[in-house]
C-alpha cells in the first residue's frame, strides 16, 4: 500500500492500536488470573476506601497517609471501583484494562504525532512495535500507572508546542500521576526556558511558573491532610532495605543510571548530537531534556524496587518522537537520506525487549505458581492435617496471595473473639483490598507512617507499643527488622500455623484458643516447611525450631478431646 493509500487507513489504524491492548489485557486476566504485583493492589485498596470512607488509607482501619505513588490513580480506580460496585477480583481486571487504555491510547497518538516527522506506514510500524512491547503488558498486567503516567507526558509535550493553554489543564494530571513528575518538569520547563528560542522562552516560563504553582499547592494539602510535604512512600524508602549504607547506596545508584543508559543509550547519543547542531525541530527540545531529567533522576534515586525498565517505560513514546523529529530521519515521502534516528528507535525498543525478559520470566512464574492454588480453593482447609500438608508454597508476591493470608488471618480473628484484628505484615496490597476487618499495620512501612519516620531503628519499642493480635514475617522482612532478636517478641508471641499459613500469634490469644480445644502440635521433623506459606525460607524455619515447639490452630475442635496439648 502506498503512502497516499495508507492515508485512508488512519483511523482504522488508530483504532487497531487503541483497541490491540485492551483484547490482550482481558485476554491475559483471563488465561493468567489474579497473580500480578501486589503493589498495584495498594492503589487500588487506597481508591476503594477513599470513595468507600472518604479517607485515603490502605482500607477502613486504617491511618490517612500518602502511602501510593499515584494519586491520580488511586482517584481514577477508586472511582471506577466505586461507580460499578466492583469486587476485589472485578476491580484488578478493570485496573488492568485502565492500565490497557492508556497505552492503546498513547499508541495512537504517538501515530498521530510520528505521522509529522515520518512516513504514515513507518509511523504506524513504530506506533505498533510500541504498543506490543513486552514490558508495557506486564505493567498492564500489573494494573499499574506508568503507562498513563506515559500517555500524559506524550500529549502534555505535544500541546505544550501546539496548544500551549490547553496543556495547562493536563498539567496538573501529569504532577498528580507520579510522585516524581513534578522533579521532571521543573528540570525540562526550566532549561528549555534557558536554552530555547526567544519566541518560545516565554511559553516555557509561563508553565514553569504554573508547574511550581501547582507543586507548592500540592505541598500544602499534603501538609494539612497527610500532616507531612513528602509521600510517606518515600519517607519510607530512605530507610533499609530501599536504601543502603554509603558504599551500597552508591553501587545502587551507579546501578539505576547504568541500567538507564542500557535502555536509553541510542537516544542519549542522538541528544548530544541535536544539542551540538540543532539538526532536530525547535519543538522536540523539551523532549530531549526528558531523557537527561530521566537519567539524573536514575542517578539520585538509584535501581528502583520492581520489574526492570519500569521506572523509564514513561519516557520511551516522548524519546520516540524526539528520535522521529531530527532532520536526517526518514523523509515523509518514504526516502531514507540517513538512517541513525530510525536505528535509534529499533535499538531503544531492542533494548526495552531484552530488558523485560528477566522480568517476564518472574511474571510467568509467579503466574505459574499462583494458579496451583486453583485446585486448592475447592478443598475444605479449616481442619487441614498439617502432617500431609499440600505443596503450594508461597504462590508470590500477588494481591491473590495476600488476599489468602487477609482471609486467613480475619478468620482467625473470629475464632478469637475479636471484631478487628491487629495484623502485622510486610505485604498488604491485596490485604487491603480484600479485608476491612483488618487492622494493617505495614512493616514495610510504605502505608504507615509511623514506622516510616523512624526506620528499624526502634522497630523492637515500636511492636511493644502497638501489640498487634497477630505477625506475619518472612525473609528478607525478618532479617532486615531484626524482629526474632527482639525480646518483647519472643516473650509475647508463640509461632502457629492456620490455613497452612506460618503466623505468630500473641500470648493471650494462644491461651484461649488452648481452652477451646483448637491447637495441635505440629510435628517438627516430619515438616515438609516448602509446603508451609511464609515457611520456606531458612530465617524463618529457624527460628521456629529455636522455640522447639509449634502449634497448628483448628477451626473447630476435635470431636472427642477437650483441650489439646499445653500452651
Amino acid at each position: 500500500m502506498g503512502n497516499a493509500g495508507f492515508k485512508h487507513a488512519q483511523l482504522p489504524a488508530a483504532a487497531i492500536l487503541l483497541a490491540l491492548p485492551c483484547l490482550l489485557a482481558l485476554t491475559l486476566s483471563r488465561v493468567a488470573g489474579l497473580f500480578s504485583w501486589d503493589d498495584g493492589a495498594i492503589t487500588l485498596a487506597y481508591g476503594r476506601t477513599l470513595f468507600a470512607s472518604g479517607e485515603f488509607a490502605l482500607n477502613a482501619l486504617s491511618p490517612r497517609t500518602e502511602g501510593t505513588s499515584s494519586l491520580l490513580y488511586a482517584l481514577l480506580n477508586g472511582g471506577v471501583i466505586h461507580a460499578l460496585d466492583l469486587g476485589f477480583h472485578q476491580a484488578i481486571d478493570a485496573s488492568r484494562l485502565i492500565s490497557a487504555l492508556f497505552l492503546g491510547a498513547t499508541a495512537a497518538l504517538l501515530f498521530s504525532i510520528l505521522q509529522k516527522y515520518v512516513a504514515i506506514a513507518h509511523a504506524f510500524i513504530i506506533s505498533a512495535l510500541y504498543c506490543l512491547l513486552p514490558v508495557n503488558y506486564i505493567e498492564v498486567f500489573n494494573g499499574m500507572e506508568m503507562l498513563a503516567f506515559g500517555f500524559l507526558l506524550l500529549l502534555y509535550l505535544h500541546l505544550l508546542q501546539n496548544a500551549p493553554r490547553l496543556a495547562l489543564f493536563v498539567l496538573p494530571f501529569v504532577i498528580l500521576v507520579r510522585i516524581e513528575a513534578g522533579f521532571y518538569l521543573v528540570f525540562v520547563l526550566g532549561l528549555a526556558f534557558l536554552l530555547g528560542g526567544t519566541e518560545s522562552r516565554s511559553r516555557y516560563l509561563q508553565h514553569l511558573v504554573a508547574t511550581v504553582l501547582l507543586l507548592f499547592g500540592l505541598e500544602i494539602f499534603r501538609h494539612f491532610y497527610f500532616g507531612s510535604l513528602v509521600p510517606n512512600t518515600v519517607v519510607a524508602k530512605t530507610n533499609p532495605p530501599y536504601s543502603k549504607g554509603e558504599m551500597a547506596g552508591l553501587e545502587k545508584k551507579i546501578a539505576g543510571f547504568g541500567l538507564f543508559l542500557s535502555y536509553y543509550f541510542a537516544p542519549i547519543i542522538l541528544a548530544f548530537e541535536f544539542f551540538r547542531a540543532r539538526r532536530a525541530e525547535a519543538s522536540a527540545l523539551p523532549n530531549f531534556l526528558l531523557i537527561f531529567a530521566f537519567g539524573l533522576f536514575a542517578l539520585l534515586s538509584g535501581k528502583n524496587w520492581g520489574y526492570d525498565a519500569r521506572m523509564t517505560l514513561a519516557l520511551l513514546p516522548p524519546t520516540l518522537v524526539a528520535l522521529a523529529s531530527v532532520d536526517c530521519d526518514i523523509r515523509r515521502d518514504g526516502s531514507a537520506r540517513f538512517v541513525a534516528p530510525v536505528l535509534a528507535m529499533m535499538l531503544t525498543l531492542i533494548s526495552h525487549t531484552i530488558a523485560a525478559t528477566g522480568s517476564m520470566g518472574d511474571f510467568l512464574a509467579s503466574v505459574r505458581n499462583g494458579k496451583e492454588y486453583t485446585d486448592l480453593k475447592r478443598q475444605d482447609t479449616s481442619n487441614l492435617d498439617i502432617k500431609a500438608p499440600y505443596n503450594y508454597g508461597m504462590y508470590g508476591v500477588t494481591p491473590e496471595n495476600y488476599r489468602i493470608t487477609g482471609e486467613a488471618v480475619q478468620a482467625l480473628g473470629e475464632i478469637l473473639g475479636v471484631s478487628s484484628v491487629t495484623f502485622a505484615s510486610p505485604d498488604v496490597g491485596g490485604l487491603g483490598l480484600c479485608c476491612d476487618r483488618v487492622s494493617v499495620i505495614d512493616t514495610a512501612m510504605l502505608t504507615n507512617p509511623d514506622l516510616a519516620r523512624h526506620g528499624y531503628r526502634f522497630f523492637g519499642e515500636y511492636i511493644a507499643r502497638v501489640r498487634p493480635d497477630i505477625i506475619e514475617t518472612h525473609g528478607m522482612w525478618s532479617k532486615n527488622t531484626r524482629i526474632y532478636d527482639e525480646g518483647f517478641f519472643n516473650e509475647t508471641y508463640r509461632p502457629v500455623i492456620f490455613r497452612n499459613t506460618l503466623l505468630h500469634v500473641r500470648n493471650d490469644h494462644i491461651r484461649d484458643l488452648s481452652s477451646k480445644g483448637l491447637l495441635d502440635e505440629v510435628d517438627l521433623q516430619g515438616l515438609d516447611w516448602k509446603a508451609v506459606r511464609y515457611g520456606s525460607q531458612p530465617i524463618d524455619q529457624e527460628y521456629v525450631l529455636s522455640r522447639g515447639k509449634l502449634m497448628s490452630v483448628r477451626a473447630r475442635p476435635h470431636p472427642m478431646n477437650g483441650q489439646v496439648g499445653p500452651t
